[in-house]
């Protein structure tokens, strides 16, 4: 039982400053962990069966990345089990997800999806029975040049470190001084229809922006958004603003804010704030004309590399991992200027991140709807990007024939079977 069952100790909990909070999480999160890998053999093989730690039915990036893994390595005929660490982990429970057979003892691979010091409190709640014997794999995902110290002893615990980006792998093994694995998310296998290109009753020009902005909304930035459409077409009627945005629920700052901006600017915007399952998630992409994301950093970019998977034209900062995948032949890289990011409770300097150019993120907006068949060629270019480099083939070699960032790793880690 976590302190959230006991609703006076968790309120005494939450009047301890945040980063007094964070510390003695990870603490306490770590000495759990230990305790739970106490006694462990020596690095076992990365071989099947293949267990997949995460929050399954959280609409969260981690959380589907996991859904896709699963997905995409039973199709590849491996043997797969799943832990749900949704209500472990206190997240919200809005996806449905069919986990099979749970996790069983003996050899085999662990996949952790959570960064530290998340990843530190599932190995805990596994156990040690469920842990004894397998190869642990971290999949963590950063989006900054600079990584918090804390990490190293919480990815200790793992014998591989994965993440799903060079810029991410990256940042990680620099932070870490160890070698990291590229795992590329599957998303060739992802169920969404692409857009349509019917032409629809109305004349609305439709935007999306999607973003978890419960803890990044600086990061996300989507007032940039507001602003750029703003630029491009004033308070137009015929053009529309949605947006999805975790943790933005009614009446929430955010919201609030963002509502204010677009009244303000005479836009139309849609704040949705539950990311539903993935019927509810297609439709959104399939009524999309244009997908904009003018982060300041990035990870991956789960829902922008989504957009493109369903051939949706890309307006995008041309900064960190989703510079990897979007260029001038896949969709509209909008150029950045690096500036130093704000600071984190664990991280005074993170190091840069971008502020995008809005008037040209403003002419991108006014090209996508001026030439739609210029768009629509680059948005067909960009899902076959996608569908070349993120998909079950990629994910399952990236575990048989690894890809590392950083040192090369101790070869009897890795089985070549």
């Amino acid at each position: 039982m976590t302190i959230s069952g006991y609703p006076f100790l968790h309120r005494l909990w939450q009047k301890i400053p945040h980063p007094a909070r964070r510390a003695g999480f990870a603490n306490a999160v770590l000495l759990g962990a230990r305790l739970s890998l106490r006694g462990g053999a020596a690095i076992s093989p990365m071989v099947a069966p293949y267990v997949i730690a995460g929050a399954f039915r959280a609409p969260t990036g981690l959380g589907e990345a996991a859904r896709l893994t699963v997905t995409a390595l039973r199709q590849a005929g491996l043997p797969v089990f799943t832990f749900d660490t949704t209500e472990t982990l206190r997240q919200e429970c809005s996806v449905s997800f069919d986990g099979g057979a749970p996790a069983a003892t003996g050899s085999g691979t662990v996949i952790v999806f959570a960064n530290p010091p998340t990843a530190a409190f599932v190995l805990w709640a596994m156990g040690k029975r469920l842990l004894h014997g397998k190869h642990l794999i971290g999949n963590f995902v950063w989006e900054y040049d600079h990584l918090p110290k804390s990490w190293r002893k919480q990815a200790a615990l793992f014998d591989t470190v994965a993440s799903p980006s060079h810029f991410s792998a990256r940042s990680i093994s620099l932070g870490l001084e160890r070698p990291v694995l590229v795992m590329p998310i599957p998303l060739a296998d992802i169920q969404i229809e692409g857009a349509s290109t019917a032409v629809r009753p109305d004349p609305i020009f439709r935007i999306l922006f999607i973003g978890d902005t419960s803890v990044a909304g600086e990061r996300k930035n989507p007032a940039a958004v507001l602003d750029a459409v703003e630029r491009a077409f004033g308070s137009d009627p015929d053009v529309e603003v949605r947006m999805v945005l975790r943790g933005a629920q009614a009446g929430s700052d955010m919201a609030r804010m963002l509502q204010a901006k677009a009244s303000a600017a005479g836009l139309s915007l849609v704040i949705d704030a539950t990311l539903q399952d993935h019927t509810a998630h297609a439709q959104r992409f399939k009524d999309a004309d244009a997908f904009v994301s003018l982060h300041r950093c990035e990870g991956f970019g789960l829902t922008l590399a989504e957009a493109m998977t369903c051939s949706i034209p890309v307006i995008a900062s041309d900064h960190s991992a989703t510079s990897e995948y979007l260029s001038v032949e896949t969709g509209f890289p909008i150029p950045v200027t690096l500036v130093p990011a704000s600071p984190m409770v664990d991280l005074r300097d993170p190091g840069l991140w971008a502020e995008p150019d809005l008037a040209a993120a403003a002419d991108a907006l006014k090209q996508v709807r001026r030439d739609p068949a210029l768009a629509q060629h680059r948005a067909d270019r960009g899902r076959a990007i996608i569908q070349h480099r993120y998909n079950g083939i990629t994910l399952v070699e990236s575990l048989y024939k690894p890809t590392w960032i950083g040192l090369a790793p101790i070869a009897s880690v890795v089985s070549k079977t």
